[in-house]
């Protein structure tokens, strides 16, 4: 059986292969962290490709509806972001059969998730760091 080797193919691609990895790892993270705030609330449709589909439906329309307000006038930006706030509720609720306050439910669900990952993982990265930086450079 062949193995992968994940270094070649890191090396074979240069930084922009480091990107599309980190964006891969990232959306992995995001689709499992709106799973879990979905299921909290009772949502059907749980699988794994509906929630990566109204995850990618939700962000794309955010920074979408966000960029065209904050484009065509600065200082409505804010409102533009509530008003995609909005519309990525309704696409939850209805993608997944919930009512609205379990639409807002599974996002506040989300974000706390999504938090605890990127502390947990912030933590351990770091952790990593110090270490490699104290085998290297060792103090006094």
């Amino acid at each position: 059986m062949a193995q992968i080797d994940f270094q070649q193919i890191i090396t074979d691609l240069g930084g922009i292969g480091m990107v599309l990895i980190m964006l891969l790892i990232v959306v992995v993270v995001m689709t499992l962290a709106l799973k879990i705030g979905i299921n909290a609330v009772k949502g059907e449709q749980t699988g794994l490709g509906e929630v990566f589909i109204t995850g990618i439906l939700m962000i794309t329309l955010f920074i979408l509806i966000t960029f065209a307000t904050g484009f065509f006038q600065p200082s409505l930006s804010f409102l533009g972001s509530i008003i995609s706030l909005i519309i990525g509720l309704f696409i939850l609720k209805s993608r997944h059969n919930t009512t609205f306050l379990g639409a807002f439910g599974a996002l506040i669900i989300f974000i706390v998730v999504l938090a605890i990952i990127s502390f947990l993982f912030s933590y351990f990265i770091s952790g990593a760091l110090l270490t490699f930086w104290n085998i290297f450079y060792p103090g006094p």
